[in-house]
């Protein structure tokens, strides 16, 4: 009622003053409300953000700690900018944050080769789903440096993708790596080099083979046919497209079984024969054709037996010259008894003798000048046949049987001739006893002579056979040894886990088996080149003293064990010799020389090999090449310079060699008119002297 009359009071204009400020008071304060609560969001959002913010910087304090502990170059960013730069980072590409911003300006700072293939690179990334990624590039402020990055992706708690990328450097990785690369270029040109050397080698080899006059085959642990020379193509019919890896050898020749060959085959290859055995047999399929036949285990690097050697030679030519031999010396003998033979008559009752007049002219004695007496036949006998030809007749006699004896009797020049006695009993008593004996005497001398001078050839050419077949067992493994040697380090060339050292000690190997196999293919070549008289001497002047320190280096360098056996070489010229030249071949002189001096730093352990030389006559200089070494025995002396021969094969087992060089050596000095002997006492050294004209 009070509200009521105080309105009425208030005048209209007032009231309606009054209600339009109560509208704008309202109005006002649903503003404020409005405002209030958009206060109380902002705020809200502005403690969230205050409260991540502040989670943020924590979590990035701990990265930089991380990165302090553990100096890593990474990169933290999402498709869209940079998150993150390790000081890592900073130090090796020598950028800073605010030059990659964004992730892709990294790529202007790559060397310009690395461009391209990084675009890709991200660009496969960033649009895939690859989940890491890798590459190698070089940065424009670091280009001498080599860095391997590696991209991956990571989520955080919020699921929010993020790309991390890490980066190592790698130049010393690279250096290596390159000089890795250039090592194995250089590896395989000297394996290409080799590997030609070695087929130039092999195809030599068989041309030497194919150039013998023997059949040569080989045979591995099958019995299979692995080698297979022309020789053995003409002795056998058959080429060795033929035989090569075909059938067992016994398939291909059934006459092997007939002969026992496979029998010495088999035991040869058991290891069952260590020294050559041989075989004579008539060759199938020919009338009068007989082959000769040598084995040889074959050894690999291990000294196991791999296979058989086999040596074939048609002597067809020898045997029918051997018939006719055998059938001249009989028809020798039949022309002896067709001529007046000596004829003596034996009284055995009274001990007389009645000899012919051709009896006494058989050893130079006329007729009368001797008596008819057992005692004159006794005298004349050789003391050293005496006791025995004695016993011969006796034993005759009482037998009643035809006999023979020869022995030497002694001719009235004093020499000695061969009589050969035939005689029978033809009387006897009524007791049974000899009464009468007569026989012949026949001077067979030429064909003792005969007998002893085949003997003595055939007991050379058994010596010879001997040493050849010595020769061919060493040869065989001084061709195997290198051969293996280079085919073995060469296989291990090829591994790639070699290191580098390892690589350079198996190439020296193989360049040392290599030029130890082209030494001995060159004796044999210089050897047969001597034989057949075609070796050339191409003659020119040649200082002395030069020649003598290149002969020292080539030896020295080449000696791979002087290191551990203390050996010093000497060079020893006199002061007018310094200067001096000699009119020589001299690629044949130095090797004389280069032989002598390998020999002497073979066979000494330690000491000294001296290589000299002084005016011994007028036109005439002598080399010297002395060594403190094992000496040379007196009865050794002559033989060492013969063909195949060596002092001992032992000797030959520890120092190696093929029995050819002091041959060679001997016959070079004789083309270049000198002279060589050797001089020695054992224990002390030897000393070989060689002679050369001098103008």
């Amino acid at each position: 009622m009070y509200m009521t009359d105080f309105l009425e009071k208030i005048p209209k204009e007032a009231l309606i003053i009054l209600g339009c400020a109560m509208i704008l008071i309202i109005i006002l304060l649903i503003l404020w409300i409005v405002r209030l609560g958009r206060y109380n969001k902002l705020k809200r959002e502005w403690i969230g953000d205050k409260i991540k913010l502040e989670d943020s910087q924590e979590k990035e304090g701990w990265l930089r700690l991380l990165t302090r502990s553990v100096p890593k170059a990474f990169w933290i960013f999402n498709t869209q900018k940079t998150i993150f730069l390790s000081p890592a980072f900073r130090e090796l590409t020598g950028l800073e944050e605010r030059q990659i911003s964004k992730p892709r300006e990294l790529l202007k700072y790559l060397e310009p080769e690395f461009r391209e293939s990084f675009i890709e690179l991200f660009d496969s990334f960033l649009t895939g789903d690859q989940k890491r990624v890798t590459g190698k590039c070089r940065f424009t402020s670091r280009p001498d440096h080599w860095i391997l990055i590696e991209l991956f992706r990571v989520n955080d708690a919020q699921h929010s993708e993020y790309i991390v990328g890490v980066l190592d450097e790698i130049t010393s990785q690279e250096a290596n790596l390159r000089e890795l690369d250039t090592q194995k270029n250089k590896l395989e040109q000297i394996m290409q080099d080799t590997q030609r050397n070695l087929i130039d080698n092999q195809l030599l080899l068989n041309d030497i083979l194919s150039s013998t006059d023997e059949g040569i085959y080989v045979l591995d642990r099958t019995f299979k046919v692995i080698f297979w020379n022309k020789e053995m193509e003409k002795i056998s019919g058959k080429r060795k497209e033929e035989v090569l890896f075909k059938e067992e050898i016994w398939v291909l020749f059934p006459h092997i079984l007939k002969n026992r060959i496979a029998d010495t085959i088999r035991e040869t290859l058991d290891g069952g024969y260590s020294e050559p055995r041989a075989v004579t047999y008539l060759l199938e399929g020919r009338k009068e054709g007989y082959t000769f036949e040598k084995y040889l285990p074959l050894k690999n690097s291990r000294g196991q037996i791999s296979g058989v050697i086999g040596f074939v030679k048609d002597i067809s030519e020898e045997v029918a010259r051997e018939s006719e031999l055998e059938k001249s010396r009989e028809r020798f003998e039949l022309t002896l008894k067709a001529i007046n033979d000596g004829i003596w008559d034996w009284n055995l009752r009274n001990n007389t003798v009645v000899f012919s007049d051709q009896w006494f002219a058989q050893l130079g004695y006329e007729p009368g000048q001797l008596s008819h007496t057992p005692e004159t036949f006794r005298s004349l006998i050789d003391p050293l046949d005496a006791e025995r030809v004695l016993n011969e007749f006796r034993l005759g006699f009482d037998s009643f049987q035809p006999f023979v004896s020869e022995f030497q009797m002694r001719h009235k020049n004093g020499n000695l001739i061969w009589i050969q006695a035939r005689g029978s009993c033809i009387e006897r008593s009524d007791a049974g006893r000899p009464i009468r004996a007569v026989g012949t005497h026949t001077d067979i001398t030429e064909r003792k002579l005969t007998e002893i001078e085949m003997i003595r050839a055939r007991e050379m050419a058994e010596e010879s056979d001997k040493l050849k077949s010595s020769f061919l067992a060493n040869m065989s493994h001084e061709l195997r040894t290198p051969l293996n040697a280079i085919m073995g380090f060469s296989e291990l060339l090829m591994m790639e886990d070699l290191f580098p050292e390892e690589k350079q000690s198996y190439i020296v190997l193989i360049k040392q088996n290599s030029e130890g196999l082209m030494r001995l293919i060159s004796d044999i070549i210089d050897l047969a080149k001597i034989e057949s008289n075609r070796l050339e001497i191409h003659r020119q002047p040649m200082g002395i003293l030069k020649a003598i320190q290149e002969v020292k280096s080539d030896v020295v360098g080449r000696q791979p064990d002087t290191k551990q056996r203390d050996i010093d070489f000497r060079i020893d010229i006199p002061k007018n010799l310094e200067n001096a030249t000699i009119h020589t071949d001299q690629v044949r002189f130095k090797q004389i020389l280069r032989n002598l001096c390998d020999n002497g730093y073979k066979f000494t352990e330690e000491g000294s090999v001296t290589l000299g030389c002084k005016i011994s006559a007028e036109r005439e200089i002598t080399f010297f090449i002395k060594d403190t070494g094992m000496g040379i025995s007196p009865e050794d002396q002559e033989r060492i310079f013969r063909r195949f021969e060596q002092i001992d094969s032992g000797l030959t087992r520890k120092f190696g060699g093929t029995g050819l060089g002091l041959n060679i050596t001997q016959n070079l000095v004789r083309l270049l008119g000198g002279r060589i002997w050797v001089t020695s006492e054992m224990g002390k050294g030897s000393t070989f002297w060689v002679t050369h004209p001098y103008e």
